[in-house]
């Protein structure tokens, strides 16, 4: 099986640079327009199964990106992260006053009254094993969610060479993790663009 992991389009949040977590936000017209460049990257997919984040953004990426296709389910475990009093905050800003208290990158601070770094890891790995468990003998997987959902899962249980932050992929691009029929990791890429 091919598990396709992808990030939803640009928002005006995204543009930014601010956390959004659970907002509720559509796509900018520029995140659209690039979703449309990047259609071609997903054009010849037979996709035999469809999971998506239950947030608008999400939503309307999977219809760009796919418009010949409907989403099998839609999933609030696929959420953002809730970033609590954090949302709406500049990150980068966030990042300075985390650093300057002598956190690093590799420091997973969980933000205040919001959801923990270990709540994220069990409902994202929680997803991972169902979708393992139900989806053995398809071929391919798409899973259409958040930044913060596909870092935690390539951090968790494929790639633990990177801190977090540096797995989240672009917007509209993601990762592709192939398994062998013993749901065993054959293979990662990274989509590009």
């Amino acid at each position: 099986m091919k598990l396709y992991l992808i990030r939803h389009g640009i928002t005006e949040g995204n543009k930014k640079t601010i956390y959004n977590g659970r907002k509720d936000e559509k796509l900018s017209q520029e995140g659209i327009l690039d979703l449309e460049k990047k259609r071609v990257l997903y054009k010849d997919l037979a996709i035999d199964y469809s999971y998506c984040s239950t947030l608008t953004r999400a939503k309307q990426s999977f219809e760009v990106l796919f418009p010949n296709q409907k989403v099998d389910e839609y999933r609030d475990d696929l959420v953002e992260m809730d970033f609590g009093d954090w949302t709406g905050m500049n990150y980068h800003d966030k990042f300075k006053e985390l650093f300057a208290k002598g956190y690093t990158f590799n420091d997973l601070v969980d933000p205040d009254n919001g959801e923990t770094y270990d709540e994220l890891f069990l409902r994202t790995t929680n997803f991972l094993n169902e979708v393992l468990n139900k989806h053995k003998n398809k071929k391919c997987v798409v899973v259409l969610t958040h930044g913060l959902v596909i870092s935690s899962l390539m951090f968790k249980h494929f790639n633990t060479n990177h801190n977090m932050y540096e797995l989240s992929p672009d917007n509209g691009l993601g990762y592709i993790i192939e398994f062998n029929s013993k749901k065993q990791v054959k293979n990662i890429e990274k989509i590009a663009f």
